[in-house]
């Protein structure tokens, strides 16, 4: 089977692949597609956005093309013998079947505002897609173009005008223990810096003082608040699924919203 190490299209952005071993296929597991966990495309995007070069990415997606016979997935391994991870750990060699990819993407409309919730690994349904929006405002300040007067530039900067805006809540128990929150931070200064508003960040660290819930009230009071929403997507541990679907229940029985509009992963 022939991979690609990176996909472009936004539509394969929440897609995952299943992964079994032939010595027990009995166990299947689910890998979200996640481009930018990469370690090389991870660390050429942020120094993209803290230098503001597009190139840098550019250079190394180039370089990424040459080797797209490979795939690469991020595996924890929880040591259970009959399960499957520890196999990836083995001394011993093991086939496994990748197949994939599944699901129908996060993003069907893009248009309007998307609210995202993600909690632990849950943001690793989301981090492509922060890296969608980065790639457009990097290209929209590229200093290849010009400068953002000349007509590469204000054609691009439209593009990012335009386009639909992601708001990521994203909840860790600490700062070590978070995922990817440093490139968050990078996209998010990266906006403030040029005057992007498709992009906001919202951190909720259980370790930094008393934190605001999110239960009922608080989903209610984003949804009555928020602009032209066209989509709410949840992606968590079963605690933070549970809260989000009981909330999302009580808001379409006010007509608040609609069951089309929220996406529990």
């Amino acid at each position: 089977m022939h991979f690609q190490r990176y996909h472009p299209d936004i539509r394969m952005i929440g897609k995952h692949f299943k992964l079994r071993s032939f010595a027990n296929m009995e166990i299947t597991r689910h890998y979200t597609v996640c481009n930018v966990m990469e370690p090389g495309y991870y660390t050429a995007i942020n120094d993209a956005l803290k230098q503001d070069d597009y190139g840098i990415v550019i250079k190394h997606l180039d370089e990424g093309v040459k080797k797209s016979d490979t795939a690469m997935f991020t595996i924890k391994n929880y040591g259970i013998s009959r399960g499957l991870s520890f196999r990836f750990f083995s001394d011993q060699s093991h086939d496994f079947e990748v197949s994939g990819p599944f699901g129908k993407g996060l993003i069907q409309e893009q248009s309007g505002t998307h609210i995202a919730f993600a909690a632990g690994t849950g943001v690793l349904c989301f981090v492509d897609l922060v890296a969608h929006f980065a790639l457009k405002n990097l290209r929209a300040t590229d200093r290849s173009t010009g400068s953002l007067n000349a007509g590469k530039g204000i054609k691009a900067r439209k593009a990012v005008e335009n386009e639909f805006k992601l708001i990521l809540y994203v909840s860790f128990p600490d700062r070590a223990g978070s995922i990817a929150l440093d490139f968050f931070e990078n996209m998010q200064a990266h906006c403030k810096e040029h005057g992007y508003f498709n992009f906001e960040l919202k951190v909720r660290l259980s370790s930094e003082g008393k934190q605001r819930r999110w239960d009922y009230d608080f989903v209610k009071q984003i949804v009555v608040n928020t602009k032209n929403l066209q989509k709410m997507l949840v992606c968590g541990p079963p605690v933070v699924t549970e809260t989000f679907e009981k909330a999302f229940h009580e808001l379409e029985k006010e007509r608040l919203i609609s069951r089309f509009q929220v996406d529990v992963l």
